[in-house]
């Protein structure tokens, strides 16, 4: 039993460097990680590494609704 167990932790920039590395913690730990990034291929990595692991977790897509200048 992790210690995240039965929580769940919404990371957003999970695909990569500090957002992946939280996201496979908090997996490890226990948590239902839902992954959050722009960019859907790293994000998928990042979620079957955690489903690899064993741990459950989700990916959403971020879509931006607002244009960004």
């Amino acid at each position: 039993m992790g210690k995240l167990d039965n929580l769940g932790a919404i990371v957003t920039g999970a695909a990569e460097g500090i957002g992946e590395a939280i996201a496979i913690e908090l997996a490890s730990n226990g948590a239902k990680v839902a992954c959050v990034d722009f960019n859907e291929e790293s994000g998928n990595d990042t979620a079957n590494k955690i489903i690899e692991s064993g741990e459950k977790q989700h990916l959403l897509k971020l879509i931006f609704l607002i244009p960004i200048k």
